[in-house]
């Protein structure tokens, strides 16, 4: 009797197994992120670099692989890496932060600060970008003093201007110019030809040019009257301010433009030319950087003016505008 026959199964071929990119990408990806966990960062970067090889069009491998340039102190090839970023993924936030992070490093504190901005535009709530902001905002305040300080200090021995405004004519007379000389550190004996608060007169700058507005208001330093300023802001046309002021847009300036435009315009019942002054100065140039040194007590007499804005508006703007205000001067 014949022994039945054993059936034996068939083996199937082995099949070729091919991983897809992705998938190549996702175990890359972890492997790079180990080697960072473990704080490994030059070895990470070969991860994050193959991972760049095998998706170009994904972000996620160039933040990745900047955080490790900037752990490694490479801070220029985090910066380019986070700007790649950023062309693929323009609201990715981790990409706007170490870059802003970069920057710093770089002292480039004025990107840095746009890179905060943009950031906290998308995410409001995100303390590490408001706190790396107030971080470069004090960087770039001591470095701004800095450099007033070296513009301030005059050798000994120069010679040093000082301009009289000549109120018929609004132009600086070349008998109004006083000499006055610096030498061995004591006051010069002109001293007593320089313009005193009592003498300096109120100019006539209507279609002033910027050097003659910047003159006129520099003449008023010395004095605490704000009426002052008030008065010689009133001979500027709202719409021609940006081109008065130009680039002489500091925080001195600005902080006392506000109290004018406060106690001068809107207590005065002017609302609508106060509205005009204040949407005009959103336009001078350096606005931006300015606002962002507003103190806690600038910020609220901000606050107190838009909301008289709102409850003695005459209708020639809306709430909406003064919303549009209040983001641009940052309150």
């Amino acid at each position: 009797m014949l022994a039945p026959s054993r059936i034996t199964a068939a083996t199937p071929p082995e099949r070729s197994i091919t991983k897809s990119a992705e998938e190549r990408f996702d175990e890359t990806k972890l492997e790079g992120n180990r080697l960072v966990q473990k704080g490994d960062y030059a070895r990470a970067v070969p991860c994050y670099t193959e991972c760049i090889e095998l998706l170009p069009d994904s972000a996620l491998g160039y933040t990745n692989r900047a955080l490790c340039y900037l752990k490694l102190k490479q801070y220029g090839m985090a910066e380019e890496d986070c700007s790649v970023a950023l062309q693929l993924s323009p609201d990715n936030v981790k990409a706007l932060f170490r870059r802003a992070q970069a920057r710093r490093m770089l002292a480039n504190f004025k990107p840095a600060m746009h890179d905060l901005l943009q950031l906290l535009k998308i995410a409001p709530n995100n303390m590490a970008a408001k706190n790396e902001l107030d971080s470069v905002k004090e960087l770039y305040r001591q470095r701004l003093q800095k450099q007033k300080g070296q513009q301030k200090s005059a050798p000994e021995g120069t010679e040093v201007i000082v301009q009289e405004v000549n109120e018929k004519s609004g132009n600086h007379s070349r008998g109004d110019k006083v000499k006055a000389r610096k030498e061995n550190g004591k006051p010069s004996k002109d001293k007593k030809n320089l313009i005193k608060e009592k003498d300096c007169k109120r100019p006539s700058i209507r279609n002033a040019t910027p050097f003659e507005f910047l003159a006129a208001w520099n003449g008023l330093k010395k004095s605490e009257d704000t009426v002052q300023y008030a008065l010689l802001l009133s001979q500027i046309q709202p719409n021609d301010l940006p081109k008065v002021i130009s680039n002489k847009l500091d925080s001195d300036m600005l902080n006392m433009m506000v109290t004018c435009i406060d106690e001068y315009f809107i207590d005065k019942g002017k609302t609508d030319l106060a509205y005009e002054y204040l949407l005009q100065l959103c336009q001078v140039h350096r606005f931006g950087m300015v606002c962002m040194f507003f103190a806690e007590p600038e910020r609220n007499r901000l606050q107190g003016i838009f909301n008289k804005l709102r409850s003695r508006s005459t209708g020639a703007f809306a709430a909406q505008d003064v919303d549009y205000l209040e983001v641009k001067f940052g309150v």
